[in-house]
């Protein structure tokens, strides 16, 4: 019964963005047809209520459960025979004081073989944050089509969600060289952090898998990439975050009761 309520508070959320004047829904709809502004539990049951499920990943050992878009899984980077593919894992960020979808982190990632062959982690797919740089411009190309030519700068330190262990953490001062885009509308902006050069992983287009490296001695140093092999990157993500106009206009700050 709770579950139906809150489906029904944000299909009457939705319709009251429909009949806004101010804010069109189509133009604070984002991934997997998620509104922002909306109450995250009933977030997460829209996405229930549209054949979406939590997947349970493993990090280090740890398992961990995400919400996510497979949009970015492209059949030209999948490779079944290692179990690569790249998924779109959803990290809310909540509006302080509410429990309203304020944006919406998309945390890019690669799958791989469990190293844990012989225990019950086996049947559960093992991710690391590193993306090869050609899936990356797939990623922009389609963020172009939908908001148009983006801004860009290039910063020596960034902002970068890291998954470690059964969390998500956040460091905003990591001092390593990324290129951010960003794109807005009257409602929201959206932010494309393409993370920077990888210290463990390249990538083999010709083969489809990711390589991993070591730095032996000294301190780590980013891959170069080898014949065939490209850059991957590690740490990027999708940031889509209202405006703090649209929170006014839409009144988010009032706690949502059920």
């Amino acid at each position: 019964m709770k579950a139906l309520l809150y489906i029904l508070t944000s299909l009457i959320f939705i319709y009251s963005c429909q009949n806004s004047p101010e804010v069109p829904v189509e133009q604070i709809t984002i991934a997997e047809d998620i509104v922002l502004g909306m109450d995250i539990d009933s977030m997460y049951n829209f996405l229930k209520a549209n054949g979406k499920k939590a997947q349970n990943f493993q990090v280090s050992g740890e398992v961990v459960g995400f919400y996510l878009s497979d949009v970015f899984d492209l059949s030209n980077f999948r490779n079944s025979a290692v179990n690569l593919n790249h998924y779109g894992l959803f990290y809310p960020i909540q509006l302080t004081g509410t429990n309203r979808l304020l944006g919406l982190n998309v945390l890019l990632v690669s799958t791989h073989n469990s190293y844990n062959e012989y225990n019950t982690l086996s049947n559960i797919p093992a991710i690391k944050q590193e993306v090869n740089e050609r899936l990356l411009k797939e990623v922009e190309d389609l963020l172009n089509k939908k908001y148009g030519k983006p801004s860009k700068t290039k910063t020596e330190y960034c902002q970068v969600y890291q998954i470690q262990s059964n969390q998500v953490k956040e460091y905003s001062q990591t001092p390593s060289e990324c290129e951010i885009l960003t794109w807005e509308n009257d409602f929201l902006f959206v932010e494309f952090n393409k993370g920077f050069k990888s210290y463990e992983t390249s990538f083999d287009p010709i083969n489809i898998c990711y390589n991993y490296w070591a730095t032996i001695g000294g301190d780590p140093k980013e891959v170069d990439p080898r014949g065939d092999q490209i850059y991957s990157y590690s740490l990027p993500f999708i940031k889509y975050e209202l405006k703090d106009t649209t929170v006014k206009i839409l009144k988010l700050e009032k706690k949502l009761k059920i």
